[in-house]
């Protein structure tokens, strides 16, 4: 009877992002190694060439696991404060592992600017979470540029 119910489920959400399929479509980025990037690159990969952007399709890319937590510098948080106020589009971040699909969610640049840097600042690994889809938040940006103006 389990094997029964899960069939079902699998035939019934399958049925469902068929036909949501049909009206959405989804930009898929390479898989990132970020054994193989910098923070730097990674974030340049996250960009959606705004000539190109089509608010009706999902951005997305995928990553590993997580990075080691000494991937982000100081260096690289200088470099993204830069970007924390940013509205511009961006790709949603999602793990390889993760079930949950984003539909009809939107990321920023900002967004994903303060995640990376929360990694440095927090001493986390990034990402924190399986699928992201951040964006830019004015009381996120008034507390990271708090710590930062400290830091320095």
């Amino acid at each position: 009877m389990k094997l029964i119910n899960k069939f079902f489920s699998l035939f019934v959400l399958f049925i469902i992002l068929n036909i949501y399929g049909q009206k959405t479509q989804n930009v898929w980025k390479d898989y990132i190694d970020f054994k193989k990037v910098i923070p730097k690159e990674y974030f340049a990969k996250l960009k959606i060439d705004s000539s190109k952007f089509d608010s009706q399709k999902n951005y997305l890319i995928t990553i590993p696991m997580t990075t080691p937590k000494s991937w982000m510098t100081k260096k690289d948080v200088e470099y993204l404060m830069n970007y924390i106020d940013s509205e511009e589009p961006a790709y949603c971040v999602m793990q390889i592992i993760s079930s949950h699909l984003p539909l009809n969610e939107k990321s920023t640049l900002g967004g994903q600017a303060m995640n990376l840097i929360d990694s440095y600042r927090l001493k986390e690994n990034y990402p924190y979470v399986l699928t992201d889809c951040s964006k830019t938040d004015k009381k996120r940006i008034a507390e990271i540029r708090k710590w930062w103006n400290e830091e320095n």
